[in-house]
This record gives structure tokens, sequence and C-alpha cells, in this order.
């Protein structure tokens, strides 16, 4: 293949979103799912950035508050590792009935940490 068609096979195919982002959800037992967080994935860098409740108490069974407490860093620590998008793909294929994550949803981005706050708001605050 030459490199011509290469580049108009690329042409045709439609843009892909600057980032993604997903809702991190809890359902406990005998407890309504409740957004949790958001993670949100710059696909240039494969960062992730994430923002969970602070309020978990208010949500969790007790003896799981501390386990959720720890997950944010969690992430962000494994994100680091292994890269964001690799991230999402083993949270997608192995949570839990307890821990859920939504389909990725594609998203404009001008300021990671304003869209984050903006669907952070929009998913978790306003549930």
């Amino acid at each position: 293949m030459s490199m011509s068609s290469r580049k108009a096979g690329r042409a045709g195919s439609p843009p892909q979103p600057a980032a993604e982002y997903c809702v991190l959800q809890y359902a406990g037992p005998g407890l309504a799912v409740v957004n949790v967080g958001v993670l949100l994935v710059d696909r240039a860098s494969d960062t992730l950035y994430t923002r969970m409740r602070a309020d978990l108490r208010n949500v969790a069974k007790p003896n799981e508050v501390e386990v959720l407490a720890l997950l944010e860093d969690d992430l962000r620590s494994k994100a680091g590792r292994m890269g964001a998008s690799a991230l999402l793909v083993v949270l997608e294929d192995g949570l839990s009935s307890t821990l859920r994550i939504t389909d990725r949803q594609p998203v404009e981005v001008s300021s990671f940490e304003e869209a984050l706050a903006n669907l952070y708001r929009q998913h978790v605050l306003s549930q």
C-alpha cells in the first residue's frame, strides 16, 4: 500500500474525540446505584483525570467506605503504570456488580480540569 492510499483511508475516517469519560458507580447490596466518580481520559497523552465523591459514608455500606476511599489513588496509580486506556479496558472487563463503570462517552475538552469539574457536577452531584 502506498503512502497516498493510507492517507486517503484516514481522511475518510471520522475524527477521534480528544477525550472520553465514563462514570464510576457503586451498587451496594440492597442499595440503589449511585454515581461515585468520573474518569476522564486524555486520548492524546493517555492520561487519566479522576474525581470521586468525598461523602462516601452517605452512599456506601460502612464496611466498604474505606475501600472506596482508597479507590481514586489506586486508579491514578494504575493508570500511571499501564496507561489510562488500558486501565479502562481492565475496569470494563473486570468490575463486580458492586462497582460498575458506564460506557465511554466522547467529550470535547479545552481544559481537562474544567471538563472534569463539569462532568462531576453533571453526573455525580446532580444525581
